[in-house]
């Protein structure tokens, strides 16, 4: 039942008029499903306000693209500034990075000694047919040009030389009296590496690599100027190795510098008295002992030049335990006197050679009668 608003009388619910004074009965309309009311103005206020304030779908994508992205960077910083590992990987970077820094280091073994490169021009005589092979490849790749036929006369002698002129080409390949055969070197090969030892506060390690020529002449990998140059042979040699000790700075593996390598020598003499007390196998330090050589220090390690004849000249090279002469290799062991160094076999016992220190760069070496001054190259 509904009321008539303007006289009271009690009329049908659904009724449009009232059936006493025919005023318009306004009634409510009914809630549809769309606008239902929910329970209490409470909950609907709730439900609208969580509708207005929920995100895009859009915004949702880009927020969660924000976030990877995020990650990724962060997981890219943490490898690029994490430690570099003891790995062939690491090491063989390390030794190019030092190699392409100091290209002065190692030059001799790809930098050619074994004539006086200084000169623009080269003279040499009719009779020194190695000398003329090794001119004429040189010539051939187009370093030198001639060669011009030099005929003197002194007194009743004539004197027949053949002169050889370098080209611009062989002027770029000339550094400090010597012929560059390749840009440097590169590490071919990471051989061996010790785990990292703590020397002091440093990790350091003994790693061996084969090395290679980086970007060598052309005409260097043929089998006639190997044979005319031992340089060239071990260049190209499988069996050729080096050593490197490396420690970790910064992250980083470089070259030890002097403080840790003083480090290493004292700890490495330690451990060889140690292992021979207690018989111990050979390990980081013992390697390092092999390495630097402990007992007297040897004063003619390393290679020397002499000059064979003016403008040629040749050179010897001494290790721990073999002698390379121009005409061979022989195990040796040395014996130190004050400033001289005897040179024996090892197989025979017998001295080869006797060299009387000079300074650190020159020797005076006396074999078979001569006396022969040599001149460190390394």
């Amino acid at each position: 039942m509904a009321f008539c608003r303007k006289c009271g009388h009690k009329n049908d619910a659904d009724a449009r008029f009232c059936e006493a004074c025919g005023e318009p009965q306004h009634t409510e309309p009914a809630a549809t499903a769309a606008t239902a009311p929910q329970p209490n103005a409470q909950g609907t206020l709730h439900a609208t306000s969580s509708s207005a304030s929920r995100p895009s779908k859009r915004l949702l994508m880009m927020l969660t693209a924000g976030l990877v992205g995020l990650v990724i960077l962060g997981a890219g910083l943490a490898f690029l500034l994490a430690p570099e590992r003891a790995s062939n990987e690491s090491f063989g970077k390390a030794i190019d990075r030092l190699l392409l820094a100091d290209p002065n280091l190692l030059r001799e073994q790809y930098c050619l000694q074994n004539m006086n490169y200084r000169e623009d021009t080269v003279l040499i005589s009719t009779a020194d047919r190695r000398t003329q092979s090794w001119m004429a490849l040189l010539t051939e790749a187009g370093l030198y040009s001639g060669p011009e036929t030099i005929t003197t006369q002194h007194g009743f002698f004539t004197q027949t030389r053949l002169r050889f002129s370098k080209t611009e080409a062989g002027r770029k390949a000339t550094h400090n009296n010597a012929l560059c055969i390749a840009d440097g070197l590169e590490v071919a090969e990471v051989l061996h590496f010790t785990p990292p030892q703590q020397v002091g506060q440093t990790e350091v390690s003994l790693v061996t690599v084969r090395l290679a020529l980086r970007n060598p002449m052309p005409w260097t990998n043929t089998a006639q100027a190997r044979q005319l140059e031992r340089t060239l042979e071990n260049a190209h040699s499988e069996s050729a190795r080096n050593e490197f000790i490396l420690m970790r700075q910064d992250g980083k593996w470089v070259q030890a510098n002097q403080s840790t390598l003083a480090q290493a020598r004292t700890q490495a003499r330690e451990q060889e008295q140690k292992s021979e007390r207690t018989q111990e196998g050979a390990g980081f330090f013992a390697n390092l002992a092999a390495l630097f050589g402990f007992g007297p220090s040897n004063p003619i390690l390393g290679v020397w030049s002499f000059e064979m004849i003016p403008g040629v000249s040749s050179r010897f090279e001494f290790d721990r335990h073999t002698m390379t002469t121009p005409t061979g290799q022989a195990s040796v062991r040395y014996e130190i006197k004050d400033n001289r160094v005897l040179v024996y076999s090892t197989e025979h016992n017998q001295v080869l050679l006797s060299v009387r220190v000079i300074d650190s760069n020159n020797l005076r070496a006396e074999l078979g009668g001569l006396d022969i001054r040599l001149t460190r190259v390394r």
